[in-house]
């Protein structure tokens, strides 16, 4: 089940992609811990789709999973409302390397910024759902309410 999702992520996030209508995300914050509940996993980020390709960054330390999940990576697709999720206000398909000297490595990895209900979709505040597909943190999957400051901002015409 897991190879089958695995498998539609990454086609169905290259399919979509064309539509993406151009825009830029920051922001950083925290959510619970997919492993303790009482730590944080932190997060930064920086996406955009201003010009013809995608740019950005984003980095999430998360301690208090089985294995310390620290990675950092570069932004390899980037979508909007409705292209990987209903849920979803924006999303980034990226490739990561492990910064952590123990589990030394790459892979790839969705993050999902949005909201549970339609009612919500338009707040940048939400929840976050991370899913690493490859790599040494394989197994890592996070969601919940984000405590951050995210921005929306307009690209330069």
């Amino acid at each position: 089940m897991k190879t089958i999702y695995k498998a539609a992520v990454v086609l169905g996030s290259a399919a979509l992609l064309a539509a993406c209508s151009p825009g830029m995300y920051t922001g950083g914050g925290w959510a619970e811990s997919a492993g303790a509940v009482d730590q944080k996993a932190s997060f930064s980020f920086s996406v955009e789709s201003c010009s013809a390709g995608y740019m950005g960054h984003f980095s999430l330390n998360d301690e208090g999973w089985d294995i310390p999940v620290e990675i950092s990576g570069h932004v390899l697709d980037f979508g909007e409302l409705g292209d990987f999720g209903d849920n979803c206000n924006f999303y980034a398909l990226l490739e990561y390397s492990s910064a952590n000297p123990d589990y030394p490595g790459e892979g790839h990895a969705v993050v999902c910024f949005g909201n549970d209900s339609e009612a919500a979709q338009a707040s940048m505040h939400g929840n976050i759902w991370v899913t690493v597909q490859s790599g040494p943190f394989e197994a890592y999957e996070n969601y919940g309410p984000i405590y951050s400051s995210i921005q929306s901002h307009q690209c330069d015409t």
